[in-house]
């Protein structure tokens, strides 16, 4: 199964401490964006339009991985879980570990 890009906890703590932000993203993006996801756009293309985020998301992870890896973010997980749902589980796992590393 191609997850296309992996998140790495180590480079979104990095893009935090780089920008200077907290990791709430709500002043410096979109109102329903991730805080790392954000974070990670604002440090790695400083000077793209901001509003080009869920573009680069869209091409740099799968959809269901960036499900999981904001509701990880915000420590949600899901009750029950199938094949299907591996994407889904293993970013909820990556941000989990991720919040644990800027926090």
């Amino acid at each position: 199964m191609d997850l296309r890009a992996k998140l790495n906890s180590g480079d979104i703590y990095d893009a935090y401490e780089a920008i200077g932000r907290s990791a709430v993203a709500e002043d410096i993006l979109e109102e329903k964006s991730c805080g790392p996801l954000a974070a990670l756009f604002l440090y790695f293309k400083p000077s793209e339009d901001p509003t080009l985020l869920r573009q680069h998301i869209g091409e740099m992870f799968d959809e269901a991985y960036v499900e999981g890896f904001q509701d990880g973010f915000a420590l949600v997980v899901s009750d029950a879980a199938t094949e299907q749902d591996s994407l889904y589980v293993r970013g909820v796992y990556d941000e989990v570990m991720a919040h644990a590393a800027v926090f």
